[in-house]
């Protein structure tokens, strides 16, 4: 057709003969066919942009499966409602399962193949049944492999959504730990059976030590004093090391056993204050204990509460300089009694906070170099809180002094200690 501006349109026309009447008669009819024409023009440009999408999917999905295939750990994807959506092919390998078995099935239905493959898979049936919840915290578990052979693995588990944050469901990783796991076992023999060995010599050199010191031996000059001073210091440093050596080793393997007890905790936090006198007067420091008459009792092994007090003030003594200040408070909070050591010292940058409780971390910088040690004390300290059932921080600012705070489960009312507590002060 010709529109009035010269210009064309598509249109379709129709005849149609009407009977009845004398003579013949023609019906016509005109449809102009734009509209016709733009939405089969938009329908094409539509099903261009679905197939053109639908390759981008089809070519993301199968990069995803093969960067999934092409990992060294096993990974399972399970929907909020419990179903296995997908799995990669080390999965397949690792348990001799295929994809297209258990893909759609929920895990319920799996457990009689669980049983058969781990030992003890109860903690895997748990977090399988955390994709069922509005979990969103990682996990981390250890589990042992019998079927179809003998492994050692570890089970990661995260929260997993789309980009507008609904949850698609939860995906767990499975990686295989048995040679990392037989490493530390070996590592950790070797360390204990050193540590073993040079304990025993050490033992009878600080013994002699101590017996010229005394003067069994005869009097001695104020040269020989000097230097056996010098030898009773690092033998003593070595004693801590072999020490600390040992015990992270115990409890890497998990031997470290608690002797739990109710214990008097402003005891023995004084007890340790006490013995730590000497050192904190020859630098002139000023140490203040301010615990309240009412602070419970804790219930924990008396030993290694020692531990933990002794690694901390000895700390806040290394690291605070001649005529500054620590202070030990503490109180009740909940069901756990809070101490605080507070000192004046170097203090500490948030990057080396965060790493403070690591196994042979030292912060950087002329002080902790001068002071020397090994990194291991707080991350043992740290251990041993928590096998208590408690927690350790600290707060710092460099230049100002640290404060470190641990709770230890309190002691219920009927069992509490009495002890002396109130404040001292010591120049």
């Amino acid at each position: 057709g010709i529109l009035g501006d010269g210009g064309r349109f598509p249109l379709e026309l129709s005849f149609g003969r009407m009977t009845g009447g004398r003579s013949p008669r023609y019906v016509g009819i005109v449809h102009d066919l734009r509209w016709r024409y733009e939405v089969e023009a938009r329908l094409h440009e539509t099903v261009a942009k679905l197939e053109e999408q639908y390759g981008e999917a089809e070519l993301a999905r199968s990069e995803t499966r093969a960067i999934l295939d092409a990992t060294s750990e096993a990974m399972l994807l399970l929907s909020p409602q419990g179903r296995i959506l997908a799995v990669n092919r080390r999965f397949e390998q690792l348990f001799k399962s295929f994809s297209g078995e258990i893909l759609g099935r929920h895990y319920n239905e799996l457990i009689p193949l669980f049983e058969h493959i781990f030992e003890g898979p109860e903690a895997l049936l748990t977090l399988f049944s955390y994709a069922c919840r509005t979990i969103k915290r990682e996990y981390a578990e250890l589990l042992s492999q019998r079927w179809p052979r003998r492994r050692e693995l570890e089970l990661y588990s995260t929260s997993v959504s789309d980009a507008r944050g609904e949850r698609l469901g939860r995906l767990y990783v499975f990686r295989d730990v048995t040679r990392e796991r037989e490493l530390d076992r070996m590592k950790s023999d070797f360390v204990s059976l050193v540590s073993h060995e040079l304990r025993t010599p050490l033992t009878s050199i600080a013994g002699y030590v101590e017996m010229l010191v005394d003067g069994d031996a005869g009097p001695l000059s104020e040269e020989q004093e000097e230097y056996l001073g010098i030898v009773k210091r690092n033998t003593d440093r070595l004693t801590t090391l072999i020490n600390d050596l040992l015990d992270v080793t115990r409890i890497e393997a998990g031997k470290i056993q608690l002797k739990r007890e109710p214990l008097a905790l402003s005891s023995i936090i004084r007890g340790v204050a006490q013995s730590l006198l000497p050192p904190m007067e020859a630098k002139e420091q000023t140490l203040t204990i301010d615990l309240p008459d009412d602070l419970p009792a804790v219930y924990g092994d008396g030993n290694r509460v020692v531990q933990i007090v002794t690694n901390l003030l000895s700390n806040a003594h290394k690291y605070t300089p001649r005529h500054g200040a620590i202070a030990i408070s503490g109180g009740r909070e909940g069901a756990t009694v809070r101490v605080d050591i507070r000192d004046t010292g170097i203090g500490l940058s948030p990057d080396d906070q965060a790493k403070l409780f690591s196994r042979f971390f030292r912060a950087d910088n002329p002080t902790t170099r001068e002071v020397g040690g090994t990194g291991l004390g707080l991350w043992i300290t740290r251990s041993l809180v928590e096998m208590h059932g408690g927690e350790i921080t600290v707060t710092s600012t460099p230049g100002e002094g640290s404060t470190f705070s641990f709770t230890l489960p309190a002691v219920p009312e009927s069992f509490e200690l009495s002890s002396g507590q109130g404040e001292t002060t010591v120049k």
